[in-house]
């Protein structure tokens, strides 16, 4: 799960992708898909190689409705 990735982030300080994907246990391919889609919903930063999350808490808005 995609928010794990970020706890993981914030709790542990900067890591790169390969060093997130060997803490989670996970293969660094799917790993590395989950960043780049948490990275462009703004949720995961990027300095260089390192990873952060300077967030203390997150919330989310979903609109069920469809936009006319």
């Amino acid at each position: 799960m995609a928010t794990g990735h970020v706890q993981r982030v914030r709790q542990h300080g900067a890591v790169n992708v390969r060093e997130l994907a060997t803490a989670l246990e996970r293969d660094y391919k799917n790993v590395h898909q989950d960043v780049t889609m948490l990275e462009s919903a703004g949720l995961l930063l990027r300095d260089g190689r390192k990873l952060t999350a300077p967030w203390d808490e997150l919330q989310a808005n979903v609109s069920l409705m469809a936009e006319i």
